[in-house]
Formats: C-alpha cells, sequence, structure tokens
C-alpha cells in the first residue's frame, strides 16, 4: 500500500494494463514456460481476475478486495480496509476505481483527515484525476508493479519475465521464491532503457529489493503472490499476501457518475477557500 493508494497510469496502465509482452521488449518466456507458469494465458484467462489480502505499508495495515481488468486499458476497482494505522487520520476504508488514464478516489480519503474536506466536496463522494505514476504496491509489490509500469504489460506477463530472470526457484510444489532487483531482469529479459525505467520507477517508492514468493495454481496462473520489500533507509518497508483467484470470470469496473465526481484540482481550490473562510 502506498500514501494515496493508488493504482497507477498507463503509458499505451496506466495500471497495468498492459498488453503483450513482446511489445514491451520482453523476449521470449522459454524459462517461465518450464517453470509451469502459463504465461500464454495471458492472452485469455489472463486478462481477469479477483484478489484479496493483507498488507503492510507506511505504518498501515490493511485487507484489500477488488478486481483487476487487463483486457485494454487497465481498469481496477479495489477497497482497503485499515485495520491499524500510525496515521490517527488514516480513513479507516477507502475505495479506487481505476479506468484507463484516469482514476477516483473514495471522499472517505479526504474527509477523515481534514473536516473542512467534506464541504469542498460539495456533496460528491468521489475525486478524479489522473492515474498516479506512483507505483501502487496493492496488487503485486515493488518490482511487478514496476515491470507492469514501464513496460506496458500485464500481472502475468510481468511475472513471466521475473521468472525467466532465473531468480524463482522452485521447491516442486508449485511455489517459488527469489530476491528480486532491477538488476537482476538482465539483458536477456529487458533491454537498456527498459531496466532503466524499471530501476527509477522501484527508486520512486524506495524498493531496493523485494523477496518474493509465488504459488501457481492447476492452471499455470498465480494463485498467490507474496512480497516483502528492502527499502531505502529511514523508510518503512512493505509486505503483503495477495491471493487471486477467479482468472478469466468477467469482473464489472464502473467509473463513478460524473455529477458524483469532482477534479482534482478543483476540490483543493475549494478545499483551501474553505479553509481560508474559517
Amino acid at each position: 500500500m502506498v500514501t494515496g493508494w493508488s493504482v497507477r497510469r498507463r503509458s499505451a496502465l496506466a495500471v497495468s494494463a498492459v498488453v503483450v509482452a513482446a511489445a514491451a521488449g520482453c523476449g521470449g518466456s522459454s524459462k517461465a514456460a518450464k517453470s509451469g507458469l502459463a504465461a500464454d494465458a495471458a492472452d485469455a484467462a489472463g486478462k481477469t481476475v479477483s484478489f484479496e489480502g493483507d498488507a503492510v505499508a507506511e505504518g498501515m495495515t490493511g485487507k484489500l478486495t477488488g478486481v483487476l481488468d487487463f483486457s485494454g486499458d487497465v481498469r481496477a476497482d479495489f477497497t482497503i480496509t485499515i485495520a491499524a494505522s500510525d496515521d490517527p487520520k488514516a480513513p479507516p476504508r477507502m475505495r479506487t476505481v481505476m479506468d484507463g488514464e484516469a482514476e477516483y478516489r473514495s471522499a472517505e480519503a479526504y474527509t477523515n483527515a481534514r473536516p473542512q474536506a467534506a464541504k469542498a466536496l460539495g456533496g460528491k463522494h468521489w475525486v478524479k484525476s489522473e492515474a498516479s505514476s506512483v507505483l501502487h504496491l496493492n496488487t503485486s509489490g515493488a518490482v511487478l508493479g514496476a515491470v507492469t509500469l514501464e513496460t506496458d504489460t500485464d500481472l502475468v506477463e510481468a511475472l513471466a519475465a521475473v521468472f525467466e530472470s532465473g531468480v524463482l526457484k522452485p521447491d516442486g510444489a508449485g511455489h517459488y521464491a527469489g530476491t528480486v532487483d532491477a538488476g537482476t531482469l538482465g539483458a536477456s529479459t529487458f533491454d537498456a532503457a527498459h531496466r532503466a525505467a524499471i530501476t527509477s520507477a522501484m527508486r520512486r517508492t524506495s524498493v531496493t529489493a523485494e523477496k518474493l514468493e509465488v504459488w501457481l495454481g492447476a492452471d499455470g496462473l498465480p494463485a498467490e503472490i507474496k512480497y516483502v520489500d528492502d527499502v531505502a533507509a529511514g523508510k518503512k518497508p512493505s509486505h503483503a499476501d495477495l491471493r487471486f483467484h477467479d482468472w478469466g470470470k468477467p469482473v464489472t469496473v464502473a467509473s463513478p457518475p460524473a455529477s458524483d465526481t469532482i477534479g482534482f484540482d478543483d476540490f483543493l481550490t475549494a478545499l483551501k477557500t474553505t479553509i481560508a473562510a474559517g
């Protein structure tokens, strides 16, 4: 989880969205195929999924539930319920909807921290902004998030690239584990420009490396992903246990109606006016 609980923007993400590893420069997926990961399934069953999980980040502990759709411009709808936080103003619950270039955050993300925000919202329940470029750790972790963001691939394709790097070792039970960073995703997996972009994206979240565990289901698609981030000195580490199910089943992601939405810049202007008026 990152501050703002965002899902991402698309570069051609938006959150992930994601289409074709070949276009992203991922190369072949022979190691991924040998590992049991059904990388080719991203063309069909790997495009929609539901997920739930538990995560800790920036002093907050939360439970997540939601859906992802990688079949076009990335779309997502997920809710975070915060169980504990170092910040007393953290909202107890927050929902985020991602639709292509647009990101919508539910009003409680703002009203819990500032009582004046309710007036600034003008009775509306959603704040709309351009999808954040901050990596969203919520549905994949910093490394997979960086790969999907910077190479325009989906979660399965990004995972295939990590498998291809050879750092995830099997234990014979559909379980793979290893430590990955931008340096391990070498020239055989990405070209220099993509490696530099991935490194930069990870740096923005202060992540230096990530301990990653992956469990594959009988269909060869991710059933569970656990990650623990190594972070720069002085930063709070993140970790999560994310469980994926119903790959390929239809999901519904609907943007909030315009009549119930305020733009982020308009919201900030209204909030400043409200605060100044006392």
